[in-house]
């Protein structure tokens, strides 16, 4: 359902109807770890420009953000998308992340974790 290559290409994000993200060796194909969290569909994903940070967003309305390097569940936000996140984009100085849903809403999340509609 998602995909997503982090910065340097080095790993290749994977998220779908098993409600995990899957990090993988974008050269080898190797699995590289298994991100557990979501209860539901995972349906979109993002690299920060640093590739320090992946975030993932599902049909449970959550965007969750992890630290690829370790696995480590940074972030979890669950208000704002009443019909799940169907997609992400980190700002190009990774400070800011957008996500929005089907229903049109677009949030924007600052790097303390605030949230707005736009």
């Amino acid at each position: 359902w998602a995909l997503a290559f982090s910065p340097t290409g080095g790993i290749l994000a994977s998220g779908g109807e098993d409600r995990m993200v899957r990090l993988w060796d974008s050269l080898s194909g190797q699995a590289l770890r298994v991100l557990a969290g979501h209860a539901s569909v995972v349906l979109s994903l993002a690299f920060s420009p640093d590739g320090r940070s992946l975030a993932s967003g599902g049909d449970d309305f959550s965007v969750r953000v992890w630290a690829p390097q370790d696995g480590a569940l940074l972030e979890c936000k669950v208000e704002g998308h009443p019909r799940g996140v169907h997609a992400l984009a980190f700002a190009p100085d990774g400070r800011a992340l957008a996500s929005g849903g089907p229903d049109g809403v677009v949030l924007l999340w600052n790097e303390g974790g605030t949230g707005g509609a736009g």
